[in-house]
């Protein structure tokens, strides 16, 4: 494939890690890596890493121009429900303005704008949900990724939207996802509450940026549903994650539906359906179970690398 100066944003997050790694290793890319981190980046002679505002509009062209890019992948984000929920200028400001700032950037090079959105743009009540199904969220989260699609659909004359479903995977940067809370309870010997409702289909943060990669090497647009292969209740995954990582069972707390309380409204029936993913990119998603021991796998040669440095 021809050489490209591919913009990625965000580049600390659990996709992103990936999407370089199989970009640096799979391609002859150039990138330019955008992320709070940057200083955190090993050298590489392909790779560049810088922290640009978002959403300052005039710093971002400023810098786009000057690194004549060729494609755009925007995987920054908020996912924090509440936090979205508790300080909607923020969520919209990272969510949504940054999307539009790509978006003219894009634009304006006619170039490819990749960017990750949620199976939490649908309220849940029909789920798991194909491409095709109409968008109608149920809480903030949810509504700055519909704009967010939308700006991306509407405003990009080349724009790919990659949906996602409760996304887990290793970080050498040290970013949560929805097990770490699993395991701080575990470690404080505290309950997790779960219920035995609210569906999704975890998926493989490593199987995403494989998805994206392919997106990039056969130019695909339009939206595609990077999702795992099994439809779990919230019990059903949390009771995965401690026995593929070996940890007691005892602290799961299963509460009936009628009686499990939460802070904000989330779609009880969410997911999404991989069959256009699977089969335009030619990627077999992984179900949770051997997920969860890939991502075992690099955690602990990961605090083994660690210990051989000390």
């Amino acid at each position: 494939m021809e050489e490209k100066n591919i913009l990625i944003c965000g580049g600390s997050n659990l996709i992103a890690e990936t999407l370089i790694e199989i970009l640096l290793n799979e391609s002859n890319h150039n990138l330019i890596i955008i992320s709070s981190k940057a200083k955190s980046f090993r050298k590489n002679d392909r790779m560049k890493a810088s922290y640009i505002d978002l959403t300052d509009m005039k710093s971002l062209k400023s810098f786009c121009y000057n690194e004549k890019l060729d494609l755009i992948v925007n995987t920054a984000s908020i996912n924090d429900l509440e936090l979205c929920e508790n300080n909607h200028k923020l969520a919209w400001d990272i969510n949504v303005v940054a999307v539009e700032n790509l978006a003219s950037v894009a634009r304006v090079l006619d170039i490819q704008l990749i960017t990750l959105s949620s199976d939490y743009v649908f309220d849940g009540r029909k789920g798991p949900y194909s491409e095709d199904a109409k968008p109608d969220p149920l809480n903030y989260f949810g509504k700055t990724k519909h704009a967010a699609e939308n700006v991306c659909i509407t405003g990009v004359n080349r724009g790919t939207i990659v949906r996602t479903s409760k996304v887990y995977g290793f970080s050498s940067f040290m970013k949560k996802d929805f097990t770490a809370h699993i395991f701080e309870s575990v470690f404080e010997k505290k309950k997790v509450d779960v219920s035995d409702s609210y569906f999704s289909t975890p998926t493989l943060a490593d199987d995403v940026a494989l998805a994206i990669f392919r997106i990039i090497e056969k130019e695909r647009y339009g939206i595609y549903n990077a999702a795992g292969s099994d439809y779990l209740n919230n019990y059903e995954t949390v009771k995965q994650v401690l026995r593929v990582f070996q940890q007691d069972e005892k602290y799961i707390n299963l509460i009936p539906k009628k009686d499990f309380k939460l802070s904000l409204k989330i779609p009880e029936k969410a997911g999404l359906i991989n069959l256009k993913a699977e089969t335009d990119l030619s990627i077999k998603f992984s179900n949770f179970e051997d997920g969860l021991a890939s991502y075992r796998y690099k955690v602990n040669n990961f605090s083994k690398a660690a210990f051989l440095e000390l």
